[in-house]
């Protein structure tokens, strides 16, 4: 049986033709990690977005087995998913797939340990400090770029360096019994055996990027929908 991990799906706006994908994406699996940034709460409560047409995928997802690891925008205020789109809601998750422990967390905390730029520290501090209308520019400014050049959001320069820093990271601090480390966040996928580390990648503006995971190991998917 195929584990599926996705990640990054960061749903906001409505798109009927990303529901209709994920909508089917997750009726064809029984197992299912939502590695971080389900939903995104830099834009918009928690109660509008369960309130929301995306709430049509929670009646699969209550279905299925369902890990859903918070995301840095998943902000939950001490609400939980748990029984209304997921079996259990956790920080990170360990689970063991084919005689290989797996370690999945969104990767957000590790790249605030990694990075040392100044620029992405007081960018990261701006973000937490705005109020969500002021962050929809932002929003709004993404979004164009997305549709005119995504490639410059998805596995970019930039987050290939943060999946090597994250790397390095690992290296240096091993989670005991863990074989292979997975995590979302740089919108970078990516599948690394050598140094045990694989990226989910991120599911926005037409291009699909995910993972399963079986006996035989990680398998990386991409997609347009």
């Amino acid at each position: 049986m195929e584990t599926l991990v996705i990640s990054d799906t960061h749903l906001y706006e409505f798109e009927q033709k990303k529901f209709d994908f994920l909508m089917k994406l997750f009726s064809d699996y029984e197992k299912i990690i939502i590695n971080g940034d389900f939903w995104d709460g830099w834009y918009w409560n928690w109660d509008d977005f369960i309130q929301s047409k995306w709430k049509g995928l929670f009646t699969v997802l209550q279905s299925r087995d369902v890990t859903y690891v918070l995301g840095n925008h998943d902000l939950m205020e001490n609400k939980s998913a748990v029984g209304l789109f997921c079996t259990r809601q956790v920080s990170s998750y360990m689970i063991r797939i084919g005689g290989t422990m797996y370690h999945f967390e969104h990767g957000h905390r590790l790249s605030e340990k990694v990075i040392k730029s100044r620029l992405f520290k007081r960018y990261a501090a701006f973000v937490e400090a705005q109020h969500r209308s002021l962050l929809l520019p932002m929003h709004k400014f993404e979004r164009l770029v997305g549709k005119l050049c995504p490639e410059i959001l998805f596995n970019s320069k930039a987050g290939s360096k943060r999946n090597g820093l994250v790397k390095e990271y690992f290296k240096s601090n091993p989670v005991k019994g863990v074989d292979m480390y997975v995590i979302g966040d740089t919108h970078s996928q990516e599948l690394d055996i050598k140094n045990h580390f694989a990226n989910s990648g991120p599911t926005a503006y037409g291009y699909a990027f995910y993972m399963t995971i079986s006996d035989k190991g990680i398998a990386l998917k991409q997609v347009r929908y």
